[in-house]
């Protein structure tokens, strides 16, 4: 394009310079016909102008379809390499890594094949028994010379009911050894003794109180080894008399088993 510009200019001036010479010769000027293309060209087609500034952008334009899904690619799967050199072996062990879960528990196995002889039979243990007895009485007793004293008006306890409340006699039905204890009051004058008996044999005494006093209270017991139906009371010798007692139950006759033979 600036070549071309180039080449109408210099027409121009040509002409121009070419029109004042014939001018200067010529008195009578005639019209001359420009029969040039290129120079009509170069009068009608100017220089051009300076560009102008750039417009405002132009409103946002409404957005375009969706395009079609396109297809899917190819997975592209490399050849398999060559197999790598073993790694040099470590001298040192690792630090153990952390404890798994405990696993489900399993099945149960099958039963064992059957243990050896049969083993001798053991000794037989010591069995626990549970004899023993205390009988009293709340109130004044009158006891007679010759007797064994009985009708006891309570009992504190009866383990295994060997102690008969009524007559007073305790009946052995476990062998083994016993411990047997008693006690009395009088009241004023004197009082009767009070023997323990196995099998109607004294094995202790008791004197309960003289004139010299009011009140005297005397106790007295015995362990004794036992057989299958072999008895023990509490009988009155000396003299008859009476026995002091009220709620406090001053009189009282115990027993119980301390081991079985």
């Amino acid at each position: 394009m600036a070549v071309f510009s180039f080449i109408c200019i210099t027409t121009v001036f040509y002409v121009v310079f070419l029109g004042g010479i014939v001018s200067s010769q010529t008195t009578h000027h005639e019209p001359v016909e420009n029969h040039s293309p290129s120079m009509n060209t170069c009068i009608q087609n100017g220089i051009p102008g300076i560009p102008g500034q750039h417009g405002l952008p132009g409103p946002k334009g409404h957005p375009g379809d969706k395009g079609d899904k396109g297809d899917p690619g190819h997975i592209a799967v490399g050849e398999k390499g060559m197999k790598g050199e073993p790694g040099v072996k470590s001298s040192q062990m690792g630090t153990p890594g952390p404890m798994g879960h405990v696993g489900p528990i399993g099945p149960i196995g099958p039963q064992g094949p059957p243990g050896g002889q049969k083993g001798e039979k053991g000794e037989a243990g010591i069995v626990s028994l549970k004899i023993a007895f205390t009988a009293v009485n709340s109130q004044n007793k009158i006891v007679h010379m010759g007797n064994y004293m009985g009708n006891w008006d309570h009992m504190v306890t009866n383990k295994g009911n060997d102690f008969d409340q009524k007559s007073g006699m305790f009946t052995c039905r476990v062998p083994g050894t016993y411990v047997f204890m008693f006690s009395c009051l009088k009241f004023s004058g004197d009082g009767p003794v009070c023997q323990l008996r196995k099998n109607n044999e004294i094995v202790t005494s008791a004197y309960v109180g003289s004139s010299s006093s009011q009140f005297h209270q005397t106790t007295n017991g015995a362990t004794l080894a036992l057989s299958v139906g072999d008895q023990v009371g509490i009988r009155i010798e000396f003299r008859s008399g009476t026995l002091h007692s009220n709620e406090n139950r001053y009189i009282s006759f115990s027993g119980y088993i301390l081991f079985q033979d």
